[in-house]
């Protein structure tokens, strides 16, 4: 399945024009990057479980750790 974006507002941020071997021939080729604006549902579309491995609910115990180590470094 081919990976596809729903209208997005997409900006081109990089275009590398370069040569790349084929054997011993060099053909064309381009890297582009782009930037989007999504929401985190888009990561499905890369992988399954990214999402749910990028963004985690801390408990509140280790919360509560965050917390003191930030009042006591302030």
């Amino acid at each position: 399945m081919p990976f596809e974006l729903e209208a997005q507002k997409t900006k081109l941020t990089s275009v590398n024009p370069r040569a790349e071997l084929h054997g011993e021939d060099k053909k064309p080729a381009v890297d582009l990057k782009f930037e989007v604006a999504a929401d985190n549902g888009v990561l499905a579309n890369f992988g399954a479980d990214l999402r749910s491995m990028l963004y985690t609910q801390f408990e509140a115990e280790l919360q509560q750790m965050i917390e003191q180590l930030m009042k006591k470094s302030a």
